[in-house]
């Protein structure tokens, strides 16, 4: 894959063909916190910034170290695995929509990367703070190389995935009395 800089990954996760709204909606993942954390430190053009952080939340992008894309499941799984050791900070999943049109295969599970400004868009689409329409006509003057696909992140995000399974049901199998029972009739 090209290096590409200022791109989010989202995963697709649902097509729809409907007459007014040709649309995917992808999922992302991003670092959260919702209790007040002090002793935060914002570096920004040289400058620390000392902040009271309340209501954190950043998109993930890239992998901790040098690189700029996921291309291997230890690199999500490291990403993780560091945010969660992080006392009051934890890893959400939200969603965005794009027009079809952006996408060139609608298969659930696809890794594409979405360049910076077209995000920003969507997640104002998705606050409710643009129309359906005007964001419509945004994309519409967008271009289609906003959007790419992403084989290795595609490939990377399924193996990690497929783990995530796995361990689930390992734990699941060690603490059986713990799940829920299943009424039968």
């Amino acid at each position: 894959m090209k290096v590409r800089s200022k791109s989010i990954p989202v995963i697709i996760d649902d097509v729809k063909y409907y007459e007014k709204f040709k649309m995917t909606r992808c999922v992302y993942y991003n670092v959260e916190s919702d209790l007040p954390s002090p002793n935060w430190v914002l570096d920004h053009d040289r400058k620390r910034i000392p902040l009271y952080i309340y209501n954190l939340s950043g998109i993930i992008y890239k992998p901790f170290g040098k690189k700029i894309y996921f291309n291997t499941s230890d690199l999500i799984k490291d990403y993780f695995r560091k945010i969660d050791k992080i006392e009051n900070i934890y890893i959400d999943m939200n969603d965005i929509w794009l027009p079809n049109k952006f996408f060139s295969k609608y298969i659930r599970g696809s890794v594409y990367r979405i360049k910076e400004k077209l995000f920003l868009k969507a997640y104002m689409f998705r606050e409710g703070r643009i129309s359906l329409e005007d964001f419509l006509d945004i994309c519409d003057a967008m271009s289609e190389k906003m959007v790419f696909y992403s084989e290795e992140e595609t490939r990377a995000f399924k193996e990690w995935s497929d783990h995530q399974i796995d361990d689930a049901k390992k734990l699941y199998q060690k603490r059986e009395k713990l799940a829920l029972k299943y009424l039968t009739e």
